[in-house]
C-alpha cells in the first residue's frame, strides 16, 4: 500500500466552537494592526489600552506585560478581506483596516484554545509572546472577562 504524504490544511472550524449569530458577524471586527515583520497566524493575541476610540490600533501580544485589566484584547483570524491562517498586515491606512477578529461580547463565544496557546507560548522570531502556562492562564481569563471564552482542547 502506497504512503500518501498528507497535508494538513486550517480551517476557520479549528479556532471557532461557537459562536452567536455568525451571519452578522455579532463577535467579529475590523482590526488595524500594527504591522510587524513576521506573519500574523491565526489565533494571534492583539491588544490595545481600553478607550472609546474605536480605531485605535491593535498591538500584537509579544510578553506577558501587556496581561493587565486597563488593556483589551482581541483574537485575530484573517487578514482585511477574511479568514487568513496567516499574513503580513499592510500598513495602517485612514479609513481601511488590515486584520479581521473576535472581540468579546458577553459570552457570546467559544475559541479552541489549541492556537491561541501555540502562538502565545512560541518565541521570536515567529511572533509568539513566550508565555509560560500560568500565564497563558491569565490570558485566558482576560478573554473570558471580555466574553470570549477559550475552551480546552484534546
Amino acid at each position: 500500500m502506497p504512503f500518501v504524504a498528507a497535508t494538513f490544511v486550517q480551517r476557520f472550524s479549528d479556532l471557532v466552537v461557537h459562536e452567536l449569530d455568525p451571519s452578522v458577524g455579532y463577535s467579529r471586527r475590523d482590526l488595524n494592526v500594527t504591522p510587524i515583520t513576521p506573519a500574523i497566524r491565526m489565533g494571534t493575541v492583539v491588544y490595545r489600552a481600553k478607550s472609546a476610540d474605536l480605531t485605535a490600533a491593535w498591538t500584537v501580544l509579544a510578553s506577558a506585560a501587556p496581561l493587565v485589566l486597563t488593556n483589551e484584547f482581541a483574537v485575530v483570524y484573517g487578514d482585511h478581506f477574511s479568514f487568513n491562517p496567516s499574513f503580513v498586515p499592510r500598513a495602517i491606512a485612514a479609513n481601511q483596516y488590515n486584520a479581521v477578529g473576535f472581540v468579546g461580547t458577553s459570552g457570546a463565544l467559544q475559541l479552541k484554545e489549541y492556537y491561541i496557546k501555540q502562538v502565545a507560548k512560541d518565541t521570536a522570531p515567529n511572533g509568539g509572546a513566550a508565555l509560560t502556562d500560568a500565564q497563558v492562564e491569565t490570558l485566558k481569563g482576560l478573554l473570558e472577562q471580555q466574553g470570549i471564552q477559550v475552551l480546552k482542547t484534546v
